[in-house]
């Protein structure tokens, strides 16, 4: 029989500083990831990011576009160190305009990126594949296409060393535009290449190789589906043939951006829908299994326009979505980040932003738990727009809190005025009340036996009920706090 714990509930007045250009509007989590820095690169004129990487070392290395270095529009490769300090950067490029949407770490500890050039190549807009070294120097380029346009927008590293990359195409195919897959060699070499598509419109965005060496690539499809525009899955195998495709959407315009693979095998889609949601294009998260069959889909937005440019399953299993917003926020468009758990709920989403407009178009979940986005900016930096970069801090779910490490049970809570409850893990379970809080400004320090716990309010004139508990059984000590009485988040000591 498990043991009901009621605690008094200790009361303190707390108040919130936000920085004056984010904002938090939803919240489940205990502990919402909090601004650390953000940085801009650019110059006087227009530099966009569209895709970041944490490096091996800790820092950070950034491609997208300029028109402010280089020749005309080049690919710019920006590295960083782990606090966002500028070490180096390089323009890739040639009289036309280049473009550089994804970037990995290579094996070597060099940078490979994926772009179009109108520079180099065989036709008006070719598949674009740049090699450097850990410094940014270029080691070779190549490109792949025909007469027509055809523009590659994800990357990656194959088990074999070299790379696969996708986009669309409109110089082969069967219809006007096809999704076009292509694999090398770690020189670059062609190795084949597929196309997939029916008689309209297929665009490809993102892709992951997948546990059996084949590929899951991602897009919209205006050749099948139910409505205007489908999300589209192709699965293919080792050599790029095709094993079965999915779509999923409504009657109206729907629009993917990118995929990842989770843990279970599956796979999980995100972009936007104009066939389901709040209004005008949500952003929309379709979690899928390995045979491409919907467990789950989710949608998140206001009024207005919110599109997912990038996701990531977290380290707990949920999801980081990052793209942009114009329902909340400061401005124009806004920075957008929804952390949601493993069934797709939202756990809590921020913006970040001023009153031009700001577009996250890639995440990283970095190394110490928190995440770093990346896109453009036209609120703050030197030029039109600019490369940002915004580093958040580790968020800490109710859930995470909850389980028991042992036993993996979720403490069970309820409140009322004066007291909060919650079902202990075992009978063995006792209280300690043996403490000394101090309030400074929006902190609570607790002293708990000589060690000092500090709590930072998440909410304007929060209300906190403080306490302790140990478990007899196994000599684990909690301190247990209560927001406004209404939730206890459990911190081991």
């Amino acid at each position: 029989m498990k043991k009901i714990i009621s605690l008094l509930a200790i009361l303190l007045v707390t108040s919130l500083m936000l920085s004056v250009f984010t904002a938090q509007t939803y919240s489940t989590l205990s502990q919402p990831p909090t601004l650390q820095w953000d940085r801009t690169y650019g110059g006087t004129a227009y530099d966009h990011a569209f895709s970041v990487i944490q490096t091996s070392e800790g820092g950070y290395a950034i491609a997208g576009e300029t028109d402010s270095f280089g020749t005309n529009r080049d690919a710019l490769l920006v590295k960083t160190d782990a606090a966002g300090t500028l070490q180096w950067n390089k323009t890739y490029g040639g009289g036309g305009v280049d473009t550089v949407y994804s970037l990995i770490q290579t094996l070597d500890g060099g940078y490979a990126m994926v772009g179009f050039t109108q520079s180099y190549g065989a036709g008006d807009n070719n598949y674009w594949l740049v090699k450097t070294d850990a410094r940014g120097n270029m080691q070779w380029n190549k490109t792949y296409g025909g007469m027509g346009h055809d523009s590659p927008r994800c990357l990656v590293q194959t088990n074999d060393g070299g790379y696969a990359f996708v986009g669309y195409t409109y110089s082969f195919g069967a219809g006007s535009d096809d999704f076009w897959l292509v694999k090398t060699d770690k020189n670059g070499t062609l190795e084949w290449n597929q196309t997939y598509g029916g008689g309209s419109d297929d665009f490809a965005y993102s892709m992951v190789q997948t546990v059996d060496g084949g590929y899951a690539l991602a897009g919209v499809t205006r050749s099948f589906g139910a409505g205007q525009g489908d999300f589209w899955l192709v699965k293919t195998d080792g050599l790029g043939n095709e094993q079965w495709n999915k779509t999923y959407g409504g009657t109206q315009e729907d629009w993917p951006l990118c995929i990842t693979k989770t843990r279970n095998g599956g796979y999980a889609i995100a972009g936007c829908t104009l066939s389901f949601g709040a209004g005008g294009s949500d952003m929309w998260l379709v979690k899928v299994d390995s045979s491409g069959n919907t467990i789950w889909n989710q949608t998140y937005g206001g009024q207005n326009d919110e599109e997912a440019w990038s996701v990531v399953e977290k380290s707990d299993g949920g999801y980081a979505i990052a793209g942009q917003t114009k329902s909340f926020g400061a401005g124009n468009s806004d920075f957008w980040l929804v952390l949601a758990d493993a069934q797709g709920h939202m756990e809590w989403n921020g913006t970040y932003g001023g009153s031009g407009l700001d577009v996250a178009c890639s995440i990283v979940q970095t190394n110490d738990g928190g995440y770093t986005l990346a896109g453009g900016t036209e609120s703050f930096g030197a030029g039109a727009r600019d490369f940002w970069l915004v580093k958040l801090g580790r968020a800490i779910s109710w859930e995470h809190i909850f389980k028991d490490p042992c036993t993996g049970t979720i403490l069970k809570i309820s409140t009322d005025d004066k007291y909060f409850q919650f079902i202990a893990p075992s009978k063995d379970f006792g209280i300690k009340y043996d403490y000394n809080m101090r309030v400074c400004g929006n902190i609570i320090t607790i002293c708990y036996k000589d060690q000092e716990f500090s709590i930072t309010a998440i909410a304007l004139n929060c209300y906190y009920c403080v306490a302790f508990a140990k478990d007899l059984k196994t000599g684990k000590t909690y301190l247990l706090v209560d927001l406004q009485c209404m939730r206890v988040v459990r911190y081991n000591i």
